[in-house]
């Protein structure tokens, strides 16, 4: 063997992960950054903030000339958000900036607990920032907007919470077409996409992670005894799929009819519908979460309705 020769075992590894250049950034330069992040549009750009906030999402995809969130948590809060202190979604191909508010395109590793959406909020008087978790963003709902005066409401917003979460992520780690769809949902860096192998090594560790949102490797820890699961398993997570699945069946035309309503509460459990309904169908349309949701189409009409009003 020629001492120039480079051995054929090194040679592979070389062409299975391809060494990129990347050009030096100056200190300080947040373009990089800027290019993940889409601004809320302000009713009132005059009025400054005494707060600006950032939506930590796992990626965003272009809906009827808006980009929103990729996931259901984070578009139903982004709605919230836009409800609560009179704003619209970013716009695709928008350069104006008439609010600091924006959503931030990031790696599910950014967050504490490894999972999205975050809330970064910045006091713009005292220059002081607060990272609220998921899970204190879904309880801040909760609390800020006194759905303890109404039981009801509050009860159907936890179940609604907790299957919409539960659904999303069983589709996702269950359905074939589920599996099919993680870089269009997940914040991948150009360099994975352009990788095969990056890809399949990025899919194997977003598998491996999202047993562990929402808690549900915690809540059924017989069906995630390690962190891959084998075909015993997946059979176990389907029989539990198609169950959920079964029971969302029989109660999204009783949440349809609950959130026609226009009071505070009800508007807000009608954006986790809505968001729920808007990534199933464009996201996993050929998966079992979507078919359900398709059988209703005034209600899909009424969604994409609300995704034109913000």
């Amino acid at each position: 063997m020629s001492r120039l020769q480079v051995p054929q075992w090194v040679k592979s590894v070389f062409d299975t992960f391809p060494l990129s250049t990347y050009e030096a950034t100056p200190l300080g330069d947040h373009s990089d950054i800027e290019k993940s992040r889409f601004y809320f549009i302000s009713d009132d750009p005059e009025k400054a903030p005494d707060h600006n906030f950032i939506l930590g999402v796992d990626g965003v995809i272009g809906v009827n000339s808006k980009i929103i969130p990729s996931t259901p948590v984070a578009l139903a809060h982004s709605l919230i958000l836009c409800y609560k202190n009179g704003l619209k979604l970013p716009r695709e191909n928008s350069k104006s900036k008439t609010s600091p508010h924006s959503i931030l395109s990031l790696s599910y590793l950014a967050a504490s607990n490894n999972e999205l959406p975050i809330i970064i909020e910045t006091n713009e008087r005292t220059q002081v920032r607060n990272t609220i978790p998921k899970k204190g963003l879904l309880a801040s709902i909760v609390t800020n907007n006194n759905f303890e005066s109404d039981p009801k409401a509050k009860l159907i917003n936890s179940m609604v919470d907790s299957c919409i979460q539960d659904l999303w992520i069983l589709t996702l780690i269950c359905d074939p077409q589920g599996k099919n769809k993680y870089e269009r949902i997940f914040n991948w860096n150009a360099g994975a996409k352009k990788s095969g192998n990056m890809t399949f090594l990025q899919t194997l560790a977003v598998q491996e992670e999202i047993p562990e949102w929402n808690d549900i490797r915690t809540r059924n820890p017989n069906l995630f005894p390690g962190k891959i699961w084998n075909a015993l398993d997946q059979e176990a997570l389907q029989i539990v799929y198609q169950d959920k699945l079964k029971q969302f069946e029989q109660e999204l035309p009783l949440l349809i009819e609950y959130a026609t309503g226009h009071d505070p509460l009800t508007k807000i459990i009608s954006f986790k519908l809505v968001a729920l309904a808007i990534l199933a169908n464009e996201i996993l349309p050929e998966t079992g979460l979507a078919n359900l949701v398709q059988q209703h189409q005034n209600f899909v009409t009424q969604c994409y309705n609300i995704i034109d009003e913000y």
